[in-house]
């Protein structure tokens, strides 16, 4: 929710957040069953079983990263500032810095196009609120 027109009731009064939202990858059932296949086979070659980087996720009920972990955190810092609470705290992961750390690879094909960033975006809300809080 974008908490616009409706502010959520009993929370007047309320002196702090805590930010523990997160996309939640589900792993493609087509790239597991792929991945069960080739294992006899990758054996066989004297290869891992099964290579964990080849499997394919996607965001559950569409809440992508972008989506979740840096519009929907945007949408709850705002909140806290329309209602005058003293303190805001993300609760976030390490790496978001880091364009290349692994987690950031979960959501895109091959090719690199699709929703991940997981890390990236949530370092992003994090650079958001220190930007409001400065203001």
């Amino acid at each position: 929710p974008t908490f616009q027109q409706d502010l959520p009731s009993g929370l007047d009064g309320t002196k702090a957040m805590i930010v523990c939202t997160s996309a939640v990858p589900r792993i493609s059932r087509r790239s597991l069953v792929v991945a069960l296949f080739q294992a006899p086979w990758n054996i066989v070659r004297r290869r891992k079983a099964i290579d964990f980087r080849s499997f394919i996720f996607k965001w559950k009920d569409g809440g992508y990263p972008e989506k979740v972990d840096y519009l929907g955190q945007l949408a709850q810092i705002q909140l806290a500032k329309k209602l005058g609470m003293d303190q805001v705290v993300i609760v976030s992961s390490m790496g978001g810095t880091d364009p290349s750390n692994c987690l950031n690879r979960v959501g895109k094909q091959k090719d690199g196009s699709g929703n991940g960033d997981i890390l990236l975006w949530k370092r992003k809300a994090e650079m958001y609120l220190v930007e409001v809080r400065n203001n």
